[in-house]
This record gives structure tokens, C-alpha cells and sequence, in this order.
């Protein structure tokens, strides 16, 4: 990329001359010719000034397309050691939080048997935030959750995760007996351990318990799913968990012994799938990396989930 192309993405990030500046080790003088050659260059004004910085419409398509022309140059070098040097190389994935634990240790452990030499990068965190980091080009691909369609996103459903409840087994005695569905109405008053953030399982609780008119007693919020099972234990509480976490071995929710429900009334459940960005050119050892998380996942399903 251009200087003037650098600079333009600076400042469309930061939306502020100085930090923009001092980001890129540039005066501000000389970050502001760069925006001008290029508004002159494109016959167009990219970037208003009053009363605030901010792009035009122009600015922010130019922005878009200097996204997709950086990831694809970063693509075209890897590539390019990739056919040079051999089996070497990064591989950068995206795992929701609430299954990392669940699906990335298969997925590692069989693309590590065939590269040894090539580094997997994991990061977990909400789909939604993930997605973002696609479409810029810091991750290769996605393991998410009931994603939002993109712009170039290439989307692939594997399979529908139920969502549970999991409480302690004397709980679960006192307020359901041996049905193997609960009606939430008589958890009001039970303790919750819920997600912190607003993660695509929570939205359907939630969507669920405003149609049900049932108020929950939320009383901690924690993202981990280990934890959350520890303070059910410790707290007398109760959860909600996916099936692919609730039925998954090295758990503590199978390790506490804690009783998993199925929930009354409640029919949605998450989809697990795949998620790559069309235009990226990507090496052979993502490429595998990719047909190994499909097979990996969809082995998981028959094994834990159908």
C-alpha cells in the first residue's frame, strides 16, 4: 500500500489529525497533504472537517476497498512463503468463548499431526466480535455462532446446538422430579449464573423468558461456563448451558454432576458454523486447516449432539 493510502487509513480509524499523525510517526502537516493528493486524485472529497473529523461516503467506500487490498496483500505474501519455504506459516481462527474449550482441542491437535511447522493462533471471544476481526483480515476464519450475514462472508451451517438448563441433582428433585424438562416458572426464585455479555445463546433465553413472562433471580454474571457450573454447585443456582458444553467430557458441568434439562416451551436453539471471508486468497496450510475444522465438528455432532 501507498503512504497516502496508510495515512487515509489512519485517519479513518482514528478520526482525529493528531493521533492519526503520531500513529503513523507523521506530522500533521504531512498527513494532511496525503489526504488532500488523494481527494485530488480521486476527484472527490473524502474526509469533512467541521465541525467534527469524519468520512464522506466516498471516504468510507475508499476505506472499505484499502481493507480488502490490505488483506489481500497480506494473503498474496503468505502465500507466496507459503510456495517458497514449504510447510511453515500461521493459522488465524476464531472460536466463540463458550465452545473453545469444547472444539478447539480435536481441531489443534489433528491439523498439528499433519504441520508441525505452522502456528495456530486462537482467539475467543463473541461472534460478533470475531466477525469484525475477519472482515479485517486478522483472522483466517470463524467458528461462531448464529452469525449475521457480511458483506463477503461466506457462511456454512454445520448443526443446531439445544440450550439447557443445568442445575444441581437435589434442585433439580425438589422442582422437576424425573421429567427431563423444566418449567422455568418454578426456577423464579432459584439463583442464575448467566452470561456477562450478550452472547446469541442469551438473546434466545432472553426472547424466550419476555414471551413466558418469567423474572429470573440473576445473581451472578460470568462468561465461563466452568465457573458458572462451580457456582451452581456452591450457590444452590442454576444455568444455562449448550448441549455441545453440557454433554462435553472434560466439563464441570459432567464433572459436578450437575442434572441437565431440557427447557419447556423453548424451541430455537444456536447453529455452530463456519464462517470465511470469499475474497481472501488463502494458503494451503488455512485451506486444511478449514477442511479439518469442518470434519471436526461434524464428527462432534454424531458423537455428542444428534
Amino acid at each position: 500500500m501507498t503512504n497516502g493510502e496508510l495515512a487515509f487509513m489512519a485517519l479513518a480509524e482514528e478520526l482525529n489529525f493528531t493521533r492519526a499523525a503520531e500513529r503513523i510517526y507523521m506530522s500533521q502537516q504531512g498527513l494532511s497533504d496525503h489526504i488532500k493528493r488523494l481527494e485530488k486524485d480521486y476527484d472527490t472529497v473524502l474526509v469533512t472537517r467541521k465541525p467534527e473529523v469524519a468520512l464522506t461516503d466516498s471516504g468510507r467506500e475508499l476505506y472499505n476497498m484499502l481493507l480488502a487490498k490490505q488483506s489481500m496483500e497480506s494473503d498474496v505474501r503468505r502465500m507466496i512463503a507459503d510456495i517458497d519455504h514449504g510447510d511453515v506459516g500461521e493459522v488465524r481462527v476464531g472460536i466463540s468463548s463458550a465452545r473453545a474449550r469444547v472444539f478447539s482441542s480435536d481441531i489443534v491437535q489433528r491439523f498439528h499431526n499433519k504441520h508441525t511447522r505452522v502456528h495456530v493462533s486462537i482467539v475467543c471471544d463473541l461472534t460478533r466480535v470475531l466477525l469484525s476481526m475477519l472482515e479485517t483480515g486478522d483472522l483466517d476464519l470463524v467458528i461462531g455462532v448464529n452469525p449475521q450475514a457480511g458483506k463477503d462472508l461466506v457462511i456454512e451451517p454445520l448443526f443446531e446446538d439445544p440450550l439447557y438448563v443445568a442445575v444441581p441433582e437435589q434442585i433439580a428433585k425438589e422442582r422437576t422430579g424425573d421429567e427431563e424438562r423444566v418449567d422455568l416458572h418454578k426456577y423464579q426464585d432459584v439463583p442464575f449464573i448467566r452470561d456477562l455479555h450478550q452472547s446469541a445463546s442469551a438473546s434466545i433465553i432472553d426472547s424466550f423468558l419476555a414471551r413466558e413472562n418469567i423474572c429470573l433471580n440473576n445473581v451472578v454474571s460470568i462468561n465461563d461456563y466452568n465457573e458458572q457450573a462451580a457456582l451452581c454447585m456452591r450457590l444452590g443456582g442454576a444455568m444455562f448451558c449448550s448441549k455441545s458444553f453440557a454433554f462435553f467430557e472434560g466439563g464441570e458441568i459432567m464433572r459436578k454432576g450437575l442434572r441437565i434439562l431440557g427447557i419447556k416451551g423453548l424451541h430455537h436453539s444456536v447453529t455452530i458454523c463456519l464462517i470465511t471471508s470469499a475474497p481472501r486468497v488463502y494458503t494451503r496450510c488455512v485451506r486444511e486447516f478449514i477442511d479439518i475444522s469442518r470434519d471436526s465438528l461434524l464428527q462432534f455432532y454424531e458423537n455428542h449432539i444428534k
